[in-house]
């Protein structure tokens, strides 16, 4: 886990001129990989990589970056964890080829398995989470790559008459890096706000995952990959070819899950075994490890699996709020399971005092907009966790969109299914009526209430349901702040563009996948990942390894959500599993997580 960054200039440069603006780079973003920095110019072609390493597999100078393949061909930037990186040089070893390894980095086995398998190839054998950019020298060509899920972020950017160079002509360069903050570090010129990102932050609560808040610069989405072929003068903008999708998502066969019990037992067997996979793969590190524990069915489950599956004792972490009675601390359910689980847990409490103290520096932390409160305890169990000498964490992030976790989940599909028949004037009568009736004053629960108003008077299809449901209240302010036309197209053309491509999924899966595209990586990854970072800290989601979210999809939507007497049950299957570990009343809670009492505070 690391940062890095990149300058690709089409005047061909001086060495210094480009190990100066990387040094620039490097340092705004040191927080990311505080163990060793480390710059790689080619300065005939203008090219230069700046890499800032977290020490946590390999911690010897062997795993330093940027790195060069064993025959030259190919250097690497690489910020991620290959999980599977041990099995795939067995593989190596199986064919019978002759490598020599410097190490034991997982970043020097993905160059070999580029440089022996190819790039794409070599992609799909990969278990992990990451972002990397890649220069072949044979080719000519830099490649910007992006982890399926986007767990690990890569921004990039194109601009004219920079700093580079002479005055006599025009001339541009790319940038890229881990942050916002690094490329701001040596642009001249100054960045203007992207108002169709604004826009989404207003409506959402956060910037979606294929842009920045600044125009110029974009994130490379999820599952991409950039190949830029080099000009003789070396980056030519021309020569940015559209992004490509390395992996699709594609709906999996589902089994007959109905014949008798058995299979049904089956196939909680199977996702638990690959759930252990996961984990165990994923708590393999040369530091300390824990493992968030919120409460909820997630952090639970994985917290369970990682301590029934590690030779050692597990450290396990919660937030608490102490001067708070109401929903949301959850330290005396954590601590329960922490008991029976048998771990070393520590618990995180936290006050309004607390979080008025870091506010202040929640812009540094995020480079741009980002509104969602759990970035708050999320980033102070982070620095906590960090200051006890742990490095690495196990958390329960990506539970809930590929096992139905959210109150959309249980929503969308039960009004579509009642509403069908009903009139507008119907509709909007109930749509009134719900929000006369009696609910907790705090200011989740009083969200959650008009969303659910707002959805009844939509246009009645699983889109605009959606599109209710997601889009903050506050939303329709933007029309004014940013003194937009009332037939505004950027959000529901957005909000439109998630469900394309999914007819062969039913409803249930068609809102999971819309969040897996937009509300994963714009706000939960994006959460963890800034507010770990910040202090040089890794965090791992067992449950976003692609196997198992591939054999998630796989399950009929019943294993999700099912009904039971007069209710609906969230995420079945995770319960079921976790039932053989822990006592129900600790397996048959509501969602949960790191939120915090803020309408009170």
């Amino acid at each position: 886990m690391c940062g890095l960054a990149g300058i690709w200039s089409n005047n061909i440069l001086k060495t210094d001129d480009i190990k100066i603006s990387l040094n620039k780079m490097s340092k705004s973003i040191k927080h990311r990989g505080p163990d060793s920095q480390g710059i790689w110019v080619d300065g005939s072609c203008g090219l230069g990589f700046a890499h800032q390493r977290l020490s946590i597999i390999d911690l010897s100078d062997a795993g330093n970056q940027p790195m060069v393949s064993n025959s030259g061909r190919y250097v690497l930037a690489f910020n991620g964890e290959i999980y599977n990186h041990m099995d795939l040089r067995y593989s190596i070893r199986k064919k019978n080829i002759d490598f020599s390894w410097r190490g034991s980095s997982d970043t020097e086995t993905l160059l070999a398995c580029i440089e022996l398998f190819g790039l794409k190839e070599t992609l799909n054998l990969c278990a992990g989470m990451f972002a990397f950019a890649l220069w072949d020298k044979e080719e000519k060509t830099l490649f910007l790559v992006r982890d399926r899920f986007g767990e690990k972020p890569l921004y990039f950017g194109n601009f004219i008459n920079n700093n580079y160079g002479d005055s006599n002509g025009i001339h541009s360069s790319l940038f890229f890096a881990s942050e916002i903050s690094a490329i701001k570090e040596v642009l001249d010129s100054t960045l203007e706000i992207n108002t169709k990102a604004l826009e989404g932050f207003l409506d959402f609560g956060y910037i979606p995952s294929n842009m920045s808040i600044f125009k110029g610069i974009n994130q490379l989405p999820p599952g991409f990959l950039l190949g830029i072929k080099s000009s003789k003068n070396g980056f030519c903008p021309s020569s940015i070819l559209k992004p490509i999708k390395w992996w699709n998502f594609a709906k999996p066969d589902q089994p007959n899950m109905y014949k008798h019990k058995n299979n049904e037992n089956n196939l909680l067997q199977n996702l638990e075994n690959k759930l252990i996979k996961s984990v165990v793969q994923q708590s393999v590190a040369d530091v300390k490890l824990a493992s968030f524990l919120s409460g909820g069915i997630d952090s639970s489950l994985i917290t369970t699996l990682l301590s029934n599956n590690l030779s050692r004792k597990v450290n396990s972490f919660t937030i608490t709020f102490p001067d708070d009675s109401d929903n949301f601390n959850e330290g005396p359910i954590a601590s329960q399971t922490a008991k029976i689980l048998n771990t070393n847990h520590t618990e995180v409490p936290i006050t309004d005092s607390d979080v008025q103290e870091l506010i202040p520096n929640l812009s540094s932390i995020y480079s741009e907009p980002f509104a969602d409160s759990s970035q708050v305890p999320t980033h102070l169990i982070c620095r906590e966790a960090s200051k006890s000498g742990i490095k690495v964490a196990l958390t329960g992030d990506g539970g809930d969109e590929l096992f139905g976790g959210y109150n959309r989940h249980l929503m969308i599909p039960l009004i579509l299914k009642y509403t069908s028949y009903m009139s507008y004037e119907v509709r909007q009568k109930i749509s009134k009526g719900i929000l006369l009736l009696p609910f907790s004053h705090n200011s989740l629960a009083r969200n959650k209430v008009q969303k659910l108003s707002n959805a009844l008077i939509s246009k009645g299809n699983i889109v605009d349901l959606y599109e209710s449901l997601v889009t903050k209240n506050e939303s329709l302010l933007s029309q004014e702040i940013l003194d937009l036309p009332n037939n505004r197209f950027f959000k529901s053309e957005y909000i439109r563009s998630l469900f394309n491509n999914l007819s062969d999924f039913d409803n249930l899966e068609k809102i999971l996948m819309a969040d897996i595209n937009s509300y994963l990586p714009g706000d939960i990854l994006t959460k963890v990942d800034r507010a770990s970072m910040a202090v040089g800290f890794e965090t791992r989601a067992p449950f976003l390894d692609h196997n198992v979210a591939t054999f998630a999809f796989s399950l009929s939507s019943n294993y999700k959500i099912r009904r039971k007497n007069f209710s609906k049950i969230t995420k079945w299957c995770l319960r079921e599993i976790l039932k053989k570990y822990l006592p129900e009343n600790l397996t048959n809670g509501s969602k949960s997580g790191f939120a915090m009492p803020l309408g009170k505070w």
